[in-house]
């Protein structure tokens, strides 16, 4: 039915079955030599998104380069020009020095992480990405299959850090379906029923950290307080519901196609699914 599709986003809450969807589509695609691209969650080199990268602005480059002179020629060749500062990917330059950076210096790029900037810059920086991604694939061939990106890392930061409203996420991704209208996005959604059970599950499997981590970044946040949700996993599970529903919402909104696809169908069902849809 999308065979015109050049690229696939695949989101929905935490352990809806996001890297599973995709790694399935992904060799679907391969097999039936589409030259498909797979690009999951945690990426230092995503084409469309930031991974423990940060955005300092030329004065904040310059003194950091003094202060850590052994790795200002690194810093200055990793740093990537957008608009009147400069993004460097920390995470990579972690990968590509085998974690050799001094300790202060990585402490001083993860403060200034691009999903820690204010709203306005987030939004500016997010969008020339995507804006940079489009224009450079719609010169290529092949589909890029994305993990998480469009709605997950950018709703649950524009209303979990910013308490963002509707209207403003909106925008936001209405300019990025502009400049993804050219490469004919297809977007599924995993739609999870019993979001408490499902978060739970995560919380088991995943390290203790992550619930930690999670549970303050979401009820001590801005939306957190303003919302006075419980300072416990109680007030993450209720942030994912309202998520999950803004998102649909989101999805009505939007000038992109898009299937949901619920929990409650086995999953050859929703694998039977998605690819009914993805053609």
């Amino acid at each position: 039915m999308q065979n015109t599709c050049r690229l696939v986003l695949i989101e929905g809450i935490s352990g809806s079955g996001k890297s599973s969807t995709a790694r399935f589509v992904h060799s679907q695609f391969e097999s039936r030599g589409r030259s498909p691209r797979l690009v999951l969650e945690g990426d230092f080199s995503h084409p469309a998104d930031y991974e423990a990268s940060a955005y300092l602005d030329r004065k904040t480059l310059e003194k950091l380069g003094k202060a850590f002179p052994d790795q200002a020629e690194v810093l200055n060749s990793s740093a990537v020009d957008r608009g009147e500062g400069v993004v460097i990917s920390y995470g990579l330059l972690m990968h590509e020095t085998r974690g050799e950076l001094p300790g202060k210096l990585l402490q001083e790029l993860s403060r200034a992480d691009v999903y820690e900037q204010d709203s306005l810059i987030f939004r500016r920086l997010i969008q020339d990405k995507w804006r940079d991604f489009a224009s450079m694939k719609n010169q290529q061939s092949g589909i890029n299959i994305f993990e998480c990106c469009f709605l997950q890392n950018q709703v649950t930061t524009l209303k979990a850090r910013h308490a963002s409203s509707f209207k403003e996420i909106l925008d936001h991704l209405d300019t990025i379906s502009g400049y993804l209208a050219p490469l004919q996005p297809c977007l599924v959604y995993l739609y999870t029923e019993e979001v408490e059970k499902t978060l739970e599950r995560v919380r088991i499997e995943r390290p203790p950290e992550w619930g930690k981590f999670v549970t303050k970044y979401i009820t001590e946040g801005p939306f957190g307080i303003a919302y006075n949700l419980k300072r416990d996993f109680s007030g993450v599970v209720e942030f994912y519901r309202i998520r999950q529903d803004l998102e649909m919402e989101l999805l009505k909104k939007l000038p992109i196609s898009f299937l949901v696809v619920n929990d409650t169908a086995d999953w050859d069902q929703r694998y039977s699914a998605v690819m009914d849809y993805l053609g």
